[in-house]
């Protein structure tokens, strides 16, 4: 809550001009049963002219909209930045490098899977990435070979990743309401994951591919 706070009032003195005049202190008070914060915030010498805001003059000692909108912003992404720090640990660290780490042809499932998805990609291996319009007819093949291999290998990992991203929506939610991006946000970050694993399957088979084809082939790990 400190670091929300004075990332906060930072935002707050940029956005009205004060970063260099005013001066801030804060209380964190636990008499009731939701902690919070009190800050007051002067100017020893003050600086601001009397802003015009849609042809009337703005209150001495008034901050903007915008500046509020701005200062919620801080505080929300400031909250979620612990989070989103242990989802990239998740995706980045523990799944995706798990499964360029792990041949599919350890594993039955996967490697049936693998073998009927490669029988059917086109010839022209330079159009093997998952964004590709030559990827599109085969991209939930390849979403449920991701799948399979989360429920195999990093299946509470996955959970605990998915735990995390809900309480993102639920805290975008409580800050800008039931129509925030809230959704979107949350299905870009699926979609994001779908598309780091689908190219990682994708990058095992080039490699599955040169060896097969190479003039003598090499043993398959």
């Amino acid at each position: 809550m400190r670091e929300c706070t004075r990332a906060m009032m930072k935002t707050m003195l940029d956005q009205e001009d004060m970063s260099m005049s005013g001066l801030w202190s804060a209380s964190v008070h636990y008499n009731t049963d939701n902690i919070h914060i009190h800050v007051a915030t002067v100017e020893p010498n003050p600086t601001r002219k009397k802003r015009n805001i849609n042809g009337k003059l703005r209150p001495q000692g008034t901050i903007s909209q915008k500046t509020r909108r701005a200062m919620k912003s801080k505080v929300v992404n400031t909250i979620l930045q612990a989070d989103r720090e242990m989802m990239d640990e998740i995706i980045r660290n523990k799944i995706i490098r798990g499964k360029n780490s792990v041949w599919s042809f350890e594993h039955p499932e996967l490697a049936r899977r693998f073998v009927k998805l490669y029988c059917k990609l086109p010839a022209d291996r330079r159009k093997w990435f998952y964004n590709m319009n030559a990827m599109k007819p085969f991209q939930n093949e390849i979403d449920d070979m991701t799948r399979a291999f989360v429920r195999i290998y990093y299946q509470k990992e996955f959970a605990e990743y998915q735990r995390l991203l809900v309480r993102e929506q639920e805290t975008f939610k409580e800050a800008y309401g039931e129509n925030s991006k809230a959704d979107d946000y949350a299905k870009n970050k699926m979609n994001d994951f779908y598309q780091r694993m689908g190219n990682a399957i994708l990058k095992e088979m080039r490699e599955y591919s040169k060896i097969i084809h190479s003039p003598a082939p090499q043993a398959w790990p």
